[in-house]
């Protein structure tokens, strides 16, 4: 998802890399999953380039992203991505989509929405509903080993326009 992200703002860095201002990744403090922060140094950002933002009853504060953001801007940062985590392993916390994809509208910046644990929720008639606006993700990675008791390294990676893979 993050190297999509990638090469979304910067269309050439497969063949060009990255410029000397790299982007960085927005997460909500003490809640991402370790995986997000181990693919920045996998696609050449590194882990240093997150931003975590404060958060409230384990979601983000939403006037501290909004305040981040807009330092960020001020300061020319690019942006590669926020991450709304879907269902949290410790708090089973889930963001408010709705809010988050708005944000990301306004800044054009990619939503990936981190369904680690919480986003097999979408495969349960029951609890479908406490991922609502999943939809609205750019991209969203699934754990089915936490939750449809497959193989532990079965994973999922879903992205809403087919065109981005290319």
């Amino acid at each position: 998802a993050l190297l999509i992200a990638r090469n979304k703002l910067y269309q050439n860095s497969q063949q060009q890399g990255l410029p000397i201002n790299k982007p960085v990744l927005i997460i909500p403090d003490g809640i991402a999953h370790y995986s997000i922060w181990n693919s920045l140094g996998w696609i050449g950002i590194g882990e240093e380039n997150i931003i975590r933002v404060k958060t409230k009853n384990f979601q983000y504060d939403i006037k501290c992203l909004k305040k981040t953001i807009k330092k960020l801007k001020a300061d020319n940062t690019p942006i590669l991505s926020i991450v709304a985590v879907l269902g949290d392993s410790y708090t089973m916390s889930i963001e408010n989509i709705f809010e988050i994809r708005k944000i990301c509208d306004k800044h054009k910046i990619w939503l990936h929405g981190d369904g680690a644990n919480g986003g097999v929720l979408i495969f349960s008639k029951q609890f479908r509903n406490k991922i609502k606006g999943i939809h609205l993700c750019d991209s969203v990675s699934l754990d089915p080993h936490k939750g449809l008791g497959l193989n532990y390294p079965t994973s999922l990676f879903l992205c809403k326009n087919t065109e981005d893979f290319k």
